[in-house]
Parts: C-alpha cells; sequence; structure tokens
C-alpha cells in the first residue's frame, strides 16, 4: 500500500511538472509551482527528487521513450513508402498534441538543452524515420527524379515541430493536425512522381490550401509533362 501510495505521488509530480513545464518554461517554473499543482508537500517531492532539475530529466528520459515507442510502432506499420511518412507526421503531431511529457521535452530542450543524460535528441530518431521511409519511397519508385532525400527528411521534421510550435503560440489559429494537413498538401506535389486517385490520404485535411482553389492540390504524373496537371491527392474529407 505504502509503495502504491509512493508511486502515485511520484506519477502526480511528474505529470504536473510537465504540464507546467510545458506552459511556462523551465526557468518560469518554480517548485512550489509543481507542488501547488501536484498538491503535494515539499517533504514528498524530495523524497523522491533532488532539484526541479531532476524532475526535468526524469521527464526528457520519458519522453524520449516515447518517441523511440513511435519510431518502433513506425518500422512495424504496413503502410511504407510516402504514405507511411505521412501517416508517421501525424503519429507525431498526435504525440505532441495529446501528450504533456512530450510537450514539455520540446520546450525543456529548446530552452536550456538536454543537461546531462542519455535521452540525446528524439528529433534526430524522428529524422531517421523519416529517411527511411524517404528511401522506401525512392526505392519503391514513388518519389519524383531529383528529388534530394536529405533535404526532403529536413523539410518534413521541420514541418512537423514548426506547425506544433506555431499552434502552440498562435491562438485561435488552425490546430496542429489542420496546419499539418495543409502542410502536406503542399509538399505532395513536390515529392510524390504520380499521385493516383486515392493513392496518398492526408488525415484532418480540413482547411483549404493556401491557393484558396476549391480542388486539392494535382500533381504532376508522367503523362502530363512537366508541370502538367496530375491526379489529385485524396483529403480525408473524400
Amino acid at each position: 500500500m505504502q509503495q502504491t501510495r509512493a508511486r502515485r505521488t511520484r506519477r502526480a509530480i511528474l505529470d504536473a511538472a510537465a504540464e507546467i513545464f510545458g506552459r511556462q518554461g523551465y526557468d518560469g517554473t518554480a517548485l512550489s509551482d509543481i507542488l501547488e499543482a501536484a498538491g503535494v508537500t515539499k517533504g514528498a517531492l524530495y523524497f523522491h527528487f533532488t532539484s526541479k532539475q531532476q524532475v526535468a530529466e526524469v521527464l526528457l528520459e520519458e519522453e524520449a521513450a516515447q518517441w523511440a515507442r513511435l519510431a518502433a510502432t513506425a518500422g512495424e506499420s504496413d503502410a511504407a513508402g510516402l504514405q507511411g511518412l505521412i501517416d508517421f507526421s501525424f503519429a507525431v503531431a498526435r504525440l505532441l498534441h495529446t501528450s504533456p511529457t512530450a510537450h514539455a521535452g520540446v520546450r525543456l530542450r529548446r530552452e536550456v538543452g538536454t543537461f546531462d543524460g542519455p535521452w540525446g535528441a528524439p528529433e534526430r530518431a524522428c529524422g531517421d524515420v523519416v529517411r527511411a521511409l524517404l528511401r522506401q519511397a525512392r526505392a519503391d519508385g514513388e518519389l519524383r527524379p531529383g528529388v534530394d532525400g536529405d533535404a526532403a527528411a529536413d523539410a518534413v521534421v521541420a514541418a512537423v515541430l514548426g506547425a506544433e510550435l506555431l499552434a502552440e503560440r498562435i491562438a485561435g489559429g488552425p490546430g496542429l493536425e489542420q496546419r499539418l494537413a495543409s502542410i502536406w498538401l503542399i509538399l505532395l506535389p513536390s515529392l510524390a512522381a504520380d499521385a493516383r486517385p486515392g493513392a496518398y490520404r492526408v488525415p484532418s485535411a480540413g482547411c483549404q490550401p493556401l491557393n484558396a482553389d476549391p480542388d486539392p492540390p494535382r500533381v504532376p504524373g508522367p503523362a502530363d509533362g512537366p508541370g502538367g496537371p496530375g491526379p489529385r491527392v485524396r483529403t480525408a474529407a473524400e
């Protein structure tokens, strides 16, 4: 019973810290903020952690484990190539949107670095998954000729993390998945050699592309010639 209570107390501290670090940042968070949010005493916190920094480090360890599980799940998915890449990007977006630990981890590493620990940079693992899926897409003939795999991987990772930052900082604007959907509707014509009807599904594509065309963008196909119209990219609404 005592061990169960101790585990619950430790979990309450970490959950409260994740919420507050994600909202206020590391420097903007005092131990008293965590104590109040967790509903625990200072003695209870110091029973489990030596300092605010150790609380942050444990959260970074948990965040790294979440990213590792996400990468492993992507490796086991039936979807490969570009569709696997789209699905993985939305899985990352959902993790950032639904996990206070992941959200706090991104902000902690952005503001104070990684401290000293084994967790490294989860974005690097994310980039490795993206590169692997792009290599598969190239092997399957899905990529347009001349697409630079490394540059494309950097663009996808930057798009996901940038969409997360915009959704966090701009109140009242499109949500994270909606922003990411718009980004994919722009990226796919640059990446896909031939988006056959229904070949690629972009989840949550509830907003119009930037050109405000009521039809989804058309991807140039081999039969269309340079710049010609190709099959449409399917959105979730279809």
